[in-house]
């Protein structure tokens, strides 16, 4: 479990637009696995960027 989880991004949505969330954690072991869901729906359209 990582010991900071920050998320930022859009606090509002408008039906039909994109919006912009982004998850940011530090380090852990096992590395941590972020999902996303919208309701019950997990959304797989999401991109990972890995930083040290």
């Amino acid at each position: 479990e990582p010991s900071n989880v920050e998320l930022s991004g859009s606090s509002e949505a408008i039906e039909g637009t994109e919006v912009n969330m982004w998850c940011l954690t530090s380090s852990s072991n096992p590395p941590v696995h972020i999902r996303w869901w919208l309701g019950f729906k997990e959304l797989n359209t999401t991109d990972t960027n890995i930083t040290e």
